[in-house]
């Protein structure tokens, strides 16, 4: 690439308030910005590898709660919890924890700016899980599909009014 004259000079410009810019977000002076960066980016994935950890452990403590709290159904244990704020892929590892377990059905959901759901059920429980979720996807303006042993949608709506009709389906 070559520029010269007001191109130069204003590409020079251009760069170095984008240097002095780092600079100040990073707390160095621009002799330093590109160490500051690399410490701040090696802090980061530490951050990010130790979020991993306690994420993994917070799943795990859910999952327990939720079994210990598993209602009983027609001979399997039905579990089901709304949550708020958290990310789907820790939702659906908390389903994956408790199907794991022999006669268990997981109805969980979370909300935030949408309402995603996972529906699953343990290899030995014999429910469609598609055909559950789909009984619930109008209450909550949603759409979604599986198969008969996982199942999972979203779509804005009562929720809990969903999962409670979900449960009652599975009485009937």
């Amino acid at each position: 690439e070559f520029v010269c004259g007001n191109r130069a000079l204003s590409d020079y410009r251009y760069k170095n308030a984008l240097v002095n810019k780092l600079g100040a977000y990073l707390s160095a002076n621009e002799q330093d910005v590109e160490k500051a960066y690399l410490k701040f980016n090696g802090d980061y994935k530490n951050l990010q590898k130790q979020l991993s950890v306690l994420r993994g452990e917070l799943t795990g403590i859910d999952a327990q709660r939720l079994l210990q709290k598993a209602e009983e159904v027609k001979g399997f244990r039905v579990v089901s919890e709304v949550f708020e704020n958290r990310d789907f892929s820790d939702i659906k590892l908390i389903a994956q924890t408790i199907v794991s377990n022999p006669s268990y059905i997981a109805l969980l959901a979370v909300k935030n700016e949408n309402t995603q759901v996972i529906f699953t059920r343990s290899d030995d429980v014999q429910v469609n899980m598609n055909d559950l979720l789909r009984s619930i996807l109008p209450a909550i303006n949603g759409k979604g599909g599986g198969s008969s042993k996982a199942a999972q949608g979203g779509g804005n709506g009562d929720i809990h009014g969903a999962l409670s009709s979900a449960i009652e389906g599975l009485r009937a």
